[in-house]
């Protein structure tokens, strides 16, 4: 693992609207990410660096994996009856 990359795990509460900043939070931008929705039941939402970007839908119990990009913000919107769990491997912006 490179010296300047973090790994970092973040869980969103079933039925909660979390945006994460990667720079406020972590000192950093997110390179790979997996979202999975640890839901059932109902599908979750997520939008990558910010609202002029489109509201994505993951399906129930699935995950995505984005790889290869610099992701400053994510918003998730966690289904009524599970949580969704963020990971990235992030590049810190300090050494």
């Amino acid at each position: 693992m490179e010296q300047n990359l973090r790994p970092i795990s973040v869980t969103i509460a079933s039925g909660v609207t979390e945006t994460i900043s990667f720079p406020n939070q972590f000192l950093g931008l997110a390179e790979s990410i997996i979202i999975s929705n640890l839901d059932a039941s109902n599908v979750a939402k997520f939008q990558i660096n910010g609202e002029s970007n489109p509201l994505l839908t993951l399906s129930t119990g699935a995950f995505r994996t984005i790889d290869k990009t610099k992701i400053n913000t994510i918003k998730i919107i966690a289904g009524a009856a599970g949580a969704v769990q963020v990971e990235a491997q992030v590049r810190l912006l300090v050494k």
